[in-house]
């Protein structure tokens, strides 16, 4: 298949997945909207859980973007790759090709829970610090996350030269909190979206706690992201660019 042909399947791929994952969550903004229409008052945190619940993360929002980090494989195409001199140059910019897809991913998730803060702007008090710190918080937490799925996606695909291999660890990885809760193991379920839970009820706490909190849940991430990118270019120094390392099959 041609890079044109490859690129314009992936295009429409694409968009198809962002329709996915906008047609859900508009389902969760109407279904929250009819439960929350009484309330006088809505806490922040309770409507960021809503669109947050682990079992979305696990068995939609992470399945659906790793079904777009797919278009990522047009850098293992070989017209492409050979450009490469340097194998940590080839996944440098498949890096920065998940990062941009992330943030595209990003800001079709948060458009739904944007317009559910502004909808009920009323009901909630996000003049203060602690909510505008808890918004921006949330959506680098989300980002983050993506992130580190992804790069075990990129990683674990490219070492077992088999993308079903890839998808499948990467997806057990970002489903691990729901199965533990599956099982009631709660002080386990916290190392992607079961942190991002724990997140959201931090906001209950008082500021300083609650400040004190954003960076060991910001830290986590960041310091899980290096360790993968570090994990995985470990990987990538033992592999020849040109011997066909980097083929995969679907």
């Amino acid at each position: 298949m041609k890079l044109k042909q490859i690129y314009t399947f992936n295009l429409v791929k694409r968009f198809c997945i962002y329709v996915l994952l906008l047609t859900f969550e508009i389902g969760l903004f109407i279904l929250m909207m009819k439960e929350i229409k009484f309330k006088e008052n809505l806490n922040l945190d309770y409507l960021f859980a809503q669109f947050s619940q682990i079992k979305y993360f696990s068995l939609y929002y992470i399945p659906l973007f790793l079904f777009v980090l797919n278009n990522l494989n047009i850098l293992d195409n070989y017209l492409v790759f050979t450009k490469y001199t340097n194998i940590k140059d080839w996944w440098k910019e498949k890096i920065k090709k998940l990062m941009a897809e992330t943030l595209i991913y990003i800001s079709i998730f948060a458009s739904p829970i944007i317009i559910a803060v502004m909808v009920n702007g009323k009901k909630l008090i996000l003049s203060n610090l602690k909510a505008s710190i808890f918004i921006i918080i949330y959506f680098l937490i989300v980002f983050m996350l993506f992130c580190v799925v992804g790069v075990i996606y990129l990683i674990t695909s490219f070492t077992f030269k088999k993308q079903y291999i890839g998808f499948a660890i990467s997806f057990l990885v970002g489903s691990l909190d729901f199965l533990l809760s599956l099982f009631k193991y709660y002080n386990f379920a916290m190392t992607t979206s079961g942190m991002l839970a724990d997140f959201i009820l931090s906001f209950r706490f008082p500021l300083k706690k609650f400040l004190f909190l954003q960076f060991i849940y910001v830290g986590y991430f960041i310091m899980f992201f290096i360790l993968l990118n570090f994990i995985s270019c470990t990987i990538l120094e033992k592999s020849d660019l040109y011997r066909g390392d980097i083929k995969l099959e679907r």
